[in-house]
């Protein structure tokens, strides 16, 4: 059984703080729905969500587990529900690195391996 690690926050609310073991939330009447995939990954990885617009654009920030930011840009979403991050030529070695999301009402923290 494969684990995902989220720590999923609301910009004006606090949602939740801590590790989880499942892509699904369900927290103050909300169903939060995200997946990412590959993890590890080689070049890019891909989020799946419902909170994710077509045309609206997400921030993005990769941190090292010291929080030292290593990469942060704005992506604008090109399908609906989906965000594709290239990480191709940020020179991250191989290693532990925590993703933060930003839609336009929500942060997701992801914990990603860079594998090669």
């Amino acid at each position: 059984m494969n684990a995902h690690n989220y720590i999923i926050s609301h910009q004006t609310e606090p949602i939740c703080c801590g590790f989880i073991n499942r892509p699904s939330l369900e927290i103050s009447d909300k169903l939060i729905d995200f997946n990412l995939f590959p993890n590890p990954f080689n070049n890019s990885i891909s989020i799946n969500s419902k909170y994710i617009v077509k045309g609206n654009y997400n921030n993005i920030v990769v941190c090292d587990l010291y929080g030292n930011t290593l990469f942060q840009k704005s992506i604008i979403a090109q399908n609906e529900e989906q965000l594709v991050i290239d990480l191709e030529n940020e020179n991250l070695h191989i290693g532990l690195y925590i993703l933060k999301l930003q839609t336009q009402n929500n942060e997701l923290y992801f914990k990603i391996f860079k594998n090669e």
